[in-house]
This record gives structure tokens, sequence and C-alpha cells, in this order.
């Protein structure tokens, strides 16, 4: 059995680490905080980088004026937060999330840097309402639900905010380009395929959606292939 001098000094060494490890604690930014501003972090970063390439490759001056703004207002959103980070004492850390929005960044400049002219343009405008959804939806579904410190759940609000007219200007954008549907391109791929244009495709198709009627025998107008002799092609994979 321990002794009353004992038990003193063990009541006063827990009170101790009581209190130095819940100052240590309050001394130290919250690690979700971190990892949500490496996830912003990453987002600006690859929207300035796919929009600098955009700047320079891209063969429509809308596409152009688009990336132009990309660039411009993420690198404002990107210089604010690392003001705001820095104040909060925020060190970004990186986790899945930041590292995933990195790899769509780096995939779709690959793929970016095989292409040229209008399949240029239609693949970056694809990329980019795919990239913008997703971060609406990390936004919304993970990152904004997650913060604890309120500026930064501000600040991240305002972000939402600018992402969502970035991908409703691409999807405008996107149909006045043409080449797909309305989904703006992001079912055949997206940053996957760079927004691969349907017409461009190995079936000879110009109409990318065989406008012909369903007519499935290559468009053959003679009249004399109703006798089921013709060569039906296998669907195009949706």
């Amino acid at each position: 059995m321990i002794n009353w001098k004992q038990r003193s000094v063990l009541i006063l060494l827990t009170a101790f680490l009581s209190y130095f490890g819940s100052g240590c604690k309050e001394s130290q930014p919250p690690g979700s905080d971190n990892r949500i501003a490496a996830a912003a972090n990453a987002a600006n970063a690859g929207e300035i980088q796919v929009g600098q390439l955009a700047q320079a490759m891209a063969a429509s001056a809308e596409v152009k004026n688009y990336a132009t703004r990309m660039v411009t207002e993420h690198s404002a959103i990107q210089q604010r937060q690392g003001a705001l980070f820095s104040r909060l004492g925020i060190v970004p850390e990186d986790d899945a999330t930041s590292l995933q929005l990195q790899a769509e960044a780096r995939a779709l400049l690959d793929t970016l840097r095989m292409r040229s002219g209008s399949d240029f343009d239609l693949a970056y405008i694809d990329g980019q309402i795919t990239m913008h959804t997703h971060l609406l939806e990390l936004l919304n579904a993970s990152l904004i639900p997650a913060v604890r410190n309120e500026e930064l759940r501000a600040d991240l609000s305002n972000m939402r905010n600018d992402v969502s007219a970035h991908q409703q200007a691409a999807k405008s954008l996107r149909t006045t380009l043409g080449g797909g549907g309305t989904d703006g391109g992001v079912a055949d791929g997206g940053v996957g395929d760079g927004g691969t244009r349907d017409g461009a495709a190995s079936d000879g198709g110009p109409d990318g959606g065989r406008t012909d009627g369903g007519r499935t025998d290559g468009g053959r107008a003679d009249g004399g292939r109703a006798d089921g002799g013709m060569v039906r092609l296998p669907k195009k994979a949706m």
C-alpha cells in the first residue's frame, strides 16, 4: 500500500500532466484542419497548373479566356488561404484526399499534353467539369462539415461558391463548343480519357450520337438490304 506522502505526489503529478497535456492540445492546430488545408492547396494548385497549360495550348479564344479566369481566381484563393493558414497556425498536412486531388490534376495534364486544337479544348473543358464537380462534392460532403475553425469554415464556404460558378461556366462553354452531350462530356470518362470527342472515335460517325435513326448498317440508303442481310455493328459502349 502507498502512504499519504506517495499518494500526494501521485495526485500532484496527475494534475500536472493533465494541465500540461491540455495546454499542448490548445497550442496545436486541429489535425483535421491541417488536412483540409492541404486538400484546398491541392485543388488550387491543380487548377492553376492545368489552366496555365490551357492558356498556352487552347485553340479557341473562349477556352483561353476561361483558362485565364481559372488561373487568376484560383491564384487569388490560394494566396488568401495561405495568409489565413499562416495567421491561424494551420500547417497543411497531406492525406488521401489531397493526394487524390494531386493525382487527378497530373492525369489531366498528361492527357492534355497529347491533344491539340479543338480536341484539346474539349478535353480541357471536360476535365474542368469533372474536377470542379468532384471538388464541390468534397467541400459539401467532407471538408466543410469537418472544419473546426470557424474562419476556415467561412473561407471554404466562399471557395465553394467560386467553384460552383466555375463549374457552371465550364458546362456553358462545353455546350458552346459542342461535340458531345449536355452532361459536359463527364459521362464519357472525364479526366480519365481527357473528354474524348465521340465524333472522333473509331465508329467514324461525326454525329457522336447515332442520329441516323438507329440504323446500324453504317447509313446505307440503297434500299436493297432490308432482307436481314445487313451487317449490324455492335453498339458503342456507353
